[in-house]
């Protein structure tokens, strides 16, 4: 408990280790974007629970290969357990059914366009040079973007919630503001 704004903050972290290549790094990015998009769904227009609540994956090879997901969002503090839980109930959805065709096609969309805007820009390359770089990849392998998103299939995607949304391996924290 601290702060005297009347709203909490939660956080929801999955973690674990990844097999570090781009087609894993692509379907992580996928499904947690389709979650994301769950999650404003149900928690924030449904629910009217939250402004927003974003869902962000990371990665790293070095010095171990390992990813997590985190889950954030605000709220009335008197809401944020029941919200966790709805939290949840979306995630063992999305493990069990995988998702939606629209929701699928829509990311794939989604990451083709931003792939086509990206690739102009210098900052992007850069960045996908020194990184393919770094890891021993190889860099011509930039290209091959768009040609994985269009493999990204509805199992796929399913697989990849059960293995990074584990509910065996993550911690919850929530901020409530201090009682006065």
């Amino acid at each position: 408990e601290k702060g005297i704004e009347p709203k909490s903050q939660t956080a929801i972290v999955f973690s674990g280790p990844f097999e570090y290549d781009p087609m894993h790094r692509i379907l992580l990015r996928a499904m947690t974007q389709i979650v994301q998009t769950r999650l404003l769904e149900t928690i924030r227009e449904e629910l009217g629970g939250t402004y927003s609540i974003t869902v962000g994956p990371n990665t790293q090879k070095n010095p171990i290969s390992e990813y997590s997901v985190n889950i954030q969002f605000s709220s009335d503090p008197q809401r944020a357990d029941d919200l966790v839980k709805r939290v949840f109930e979306e995630l063992e959805k999305i493990k069990a059914t995988g998702p939606t065709e629209k929701q699928l096609n829509d990311e794939k969309e989604a990451m083709l366009r931003d792939f086509e805007t990206s690739s102009k820009q210098n900052g992007f390359l850069l960045n996908n040079i020194a990184a393919k770089y770094q890891y021993g990849e190889d860099v011509a392998g930039i290209w091959d973007a768009p040609e994985l998103y269009r493999k990204l299939d509805a199992k796929s995607i399913q697989e990849a919630a059960k293995t990074y949304l584990d509910t065996n391996n993550y911690v919850r924290v929530t901020l409530f503001p201090e009682k006065k």
